[in-house]
């Protein structure tokens, strides 16, 4: 059973205008048309890196995003066409994207921590989540919220079904190790891991306990050198 392994981006290295351009030109149409369409340069540059950070797991396999197939499933979780023992899950925030690798269903999210995020307490957690944050100090309550926000968006994103589920049918158990989700909406097990990433939460979802260690960070040099 192959790890679920996770590399990670920042956009601060396509800042460049050389390097940006130097980077898409090694992405697929699509992926060129989609970072270009953004009007804000944050926005380009999160695509772009989404790409570039696809592109750099995929070559662990001998594949490149320039040349694999993509499909979308109803929901429009993209995967690889073809290819059923390979899957993976993108996700970015912030400065940052990541991408999911994994021989099993995988989902993946990354958050940038702020507090105003946690004015959405009431559309995301239950009222069983809602009680638990509720007896945390700020700090406490902010980490603790990150870890329910981005276990539910991994879990869904890992099962396919995106947003036509509510995040409030999940229910989490982030006061136990590990974290698990009670839900009634895909039968069978479901893992969870987080990753450390100062200033942000990232957890990454998937059918089996088998996660690598750390983040890899995408090396750029084969593309600039």
């Amino acid at each position: 059973m192959a790890a679920t392994t996770t590399y990670i981006l920042d956009t601060s290295c396509l800042q460049d205008p050389s390097v940006y351009a130097r980077c898409l030109q090694n992405l697929s149409s699509a992926r060129q048309r989609k970072a270009s369409s953004f009007y804000f340069e944050k926005d380009r540059l999160l695509s772009a890196a989404a790409g570039v950070v696809l592109d750099f797991g995929l070559k662990h396999y001998g594949l490149s995003e320039k040349e694999v197939c993509m499909a979308y499933n109803p929901f429009e979780k993209p995967y690889l066409s073809g290819r059923t023992g390979l899957h993976f899950n993108l996700s970015h925030s912030g400065t940052k994207a990541i991408c999911s690798f994994s021989d099993c269903e995988v989902g993946a999210d990354i958050e940038e921590i702020s507090g105003r995020h946690t004015a959405l307490t009431k559309s995301i957690c239950t009222e069983e989540e809602t009680g638990y944050l509720s007896l945390l100090e700020k700090e406490e309550y902010t980490a603790a919220f990150f870890r329910i926000w981005t276990a539910k968006e991994a879990f869904l994103k890992c099962i396919g079904k995106g947003l036509s589920v509510s995040l409030r049918e999940l229910n989490t158990t982030p006061f136990g190790t590990p974290l698990k989700i009670l839900q009634n909406c895909c039968p069978g097990d479901f893992f969870f891991r987080n990753y450390d990433c100062p200033g942000y939460q990232i957890t990454v979802c998937a059918r089996h306990d088998s996660f690598a260690d750390n983040l890899i960070a995408a090396d750029l040099s084969g593309i600039l050198h």
